[in-house]
């Protein structure tokens, strides 16, 4: 369900952005930020589920990005990226 909610949001982001041209149109854009160290992931690790050991070797192996140092990136793409694009960082 979590992966499609992420496609169905880039659609979305898509079509949107389409929908938006004329007098005044809004900018649409989607940001995948890739694997960050928030609250969500602790969690996962620590659940026992399937994928928990996959997320604490990522955790392990640095492969996790800090969540200030996303938004930092985010913030340095306004005004850089187009309508309707999906931004993977």
């Amino acid at each position: 369900m979590y992966g499609s909610a992420k496609a169905g949001l880039d659609m979305l982001t898509k079509c949107a952005a389409l929908e938006q041209v004329g007098e005044n149109p809004a900018s649409i854009v989607a940001v995948d930020p890739g694997m960050m160290d928030t609250s969500m992931q602790a969690t996962a690790r620590e659940a026992g589920i399937g994928l928990s050991d996959y997320f604490a070797a990522q955790k392990l192996q640095g492969k996790l990005k800090e969540t200030d140092t996303v938004a930092k990136e985010i913030i340095s793409l306004l005004g850089k990226v187009k309508t309707g694009e999906i931004v993977r960082l």
